[in-house]
């Protein structure tokens, strides 16, 4: 509990309240539009309440994310990035890499996350 207030006062109130970066994957569904900030703060409260893994700086992680249905948007996390320009055309897939790499869903009408899921180490 201490270590989700400690993430939540890092992000609301320090000086680089600056979201990670996000990109949106084109899959011929309309552009998603949400509060990246908002739902990056509580992106980190939901994967650190649901994991007790070790996770990178929040500040090294970088999103994608994807319309997957009407109000779904599914987001894949990850700390290390080899082509950034190849971020908006498919998802990254990773067999391994531990929390560097995670992905959850994110429903934009009721603004809660599900199917956390994180690498595991080979």
């Amino acid at each position: 509990m201490v270590r989700i207030v400690l993430v939540i006062f890092f992000l609301l109130f320090s000086k680089s309240v600056i979201s990670g970066d996000w990109y949106q994957v084109n899959n011929g569904l309309s552009k998603v539009s949400f509060n990246k900030v908002k739902v990056e703060v509580a992106l980190w409260e939901f994967v650190l309440a649901n994991s007790s893994r070790k996770f990178e700086p929040i500040k090294s992680y970088t999103f994608q994310f994807q319309l997957t249905g009407i109000d779904t948007v599914k987001i894949n996390s990850m700390c290390r990035v080899d082509d950034l320009k190849e971020l908006t055309k498919h998802f990254v897939l990773v067999d391994d890499g531990g929390s560097c790499y995670f992905e959850l869903t994110y429903n934009i009408k009721t603004r809660r996350f599900s199917n956390l899921y994180v690498n595991g180490f080979a």
